[in-house]
């Protein structure tokens, strides 16, 4: 859920580590989107982390596709308990 991925967030960034996630964001147009998000701190000369860099990527292609095939897979799986023939 959006909490808990929130709350992985917030504790990665709590203890400085880098993080990585997928999680459903909008865009400027009001659409939602599935996002890969990289979170990474960042440290000065002397080692002292000062800021984070992150990098988002849109997926929602890939999310698409993934959820047709386990769609497709649960439907197959649903026939051959049944029963029905294939081919």
């Amino acid at each position: 859920t959006c909490r808990e991925t929130t709350a992985r967030l917030r504790r990665a960034m709590d203890q400085w580590q880098p993080s990585r996630m997928q999680l459903l964001n909008y865009r400027r147009d009001g659409q939602t989107c599935w996002i890969d998000l990289k979170v990474a701190p960042m440290a000065d000369t002397n080692g002292w982390y000062t800021h984070w860099v992150s990098v988002q990527r849109d997926v929602s292609d890939r999310v698409a596709h993934e959820q047709m095939l386990a769609s497709e897979a649960l439907s197959l799986a649903e026939r051959l308990n049944a029963g029905v023939p294939m081919g």
